[in-house]
């Protein structure tokens, strides 16, 4: 009878470690960072949420083949972020801005800045009636408040990404 105990329990146990094993080596790995060319390390996870979120509203966007440059460096005045269009496209972003800046504005400032570079839009300083910016392509200089959050990010790429 101790024998059947015995038994029992080292297939039990052997049972248990397999599932925990196959359980384990199911995970996916992490995936790994795209990195784009001659865009600061910092930068390369927008540029690609720009691309993945051009996509989830059917627009295709390629960075990579755009050779859009990034870094982050310091900006005198009162601009956060810039594009550069003369014989290549660049968009430098104010490195003491994004040092204080949340990961939403981080992604709010690429995107406006692509959407210069990539995208070739203007500024868009449309005022919602609650005074709110009814664009991320806002200037800054129409007196808009910026109401870019997780609740209206949605909304708001919607609008960027359409014509």
């Amino acid at each position: 009878m101790t024998q059947q105990i015995n038994l029992l329990r080292t297939v039990k146990f052997t049972y248990i470690f397999l599932l925990i094993s196959v359980l384990l080596s199911c995970q996916k790995e992490p995936p790994e960072l795209k990195i784009y060319p001659d865009v600061s390390i910092e930068l390369c996870p927008f540029f690609y949420s720009f691309e993945r979120e051009a996509a989830k509203r059917g627009v295709i966007v390629d960075l990579r083949n755009a050779a859009i440059k990034g870094r982050l460096t310091k900006i005198n005045g009162s601009a956060v972020g810039i594009c550069i269009k003369h014989d290549m496209k660049e968009i430098l972003i104010d490195r003491e801005f994004w040092e204080r800046s949340s990961q939403l504005i981080k992604e709010l400032i690429v995107f406006h800045e692509l959407g210069h570079c990539y995208l070739h839009k203007s500024h868009n300083n449309q005022t919602a009636t609650n005074g709110t910016c009814e664009s991320i392509m806002r200037s800054g200089l129409g007196g808009c408040i910026d109401f870019y959050n997780e609740n209206t990010r949605d909304d708001l790429l919607d609008e960027f990404f359409s014509n």
